[in-house]
């Protein structure tokens, strides 16, 4: 919601509205840039939502990566 309306959109801010910690929060946000629904930078810190497109979470790199090391280290 934060996106929609505007407000603070530091890692810190975003985290603490999530219950994540900034990295979690900073992988999210990677990943739904790679899935192109967010446009977002960490230096400058940006972050700017992009129209619906149709695509799962499989199109991200990233998140391939960590459901590697998910399977990896938990039966």
């Amino acid at each position: 919601m934060r996106l929609k309306r505007g407000g603070d959109l530091s890692a810190g801010a975003l985290a603490a509205d999530c219950g994540l910690s900034v990295e979690q929060v900073t992988a999210g946000l990677t990943i739904c840039h790679e899935m192109s629904l967010v446009r977002f930078s960490m230096v400058p810190w940006s972050v700017r939502m992009l129209p619906m497109v149709k695509g799962g979470p499989e199109n991200s790199a990233v998140w391939r990566y960590l459901q590697m090391i998910r399977t990896r280290v938990v039966p």
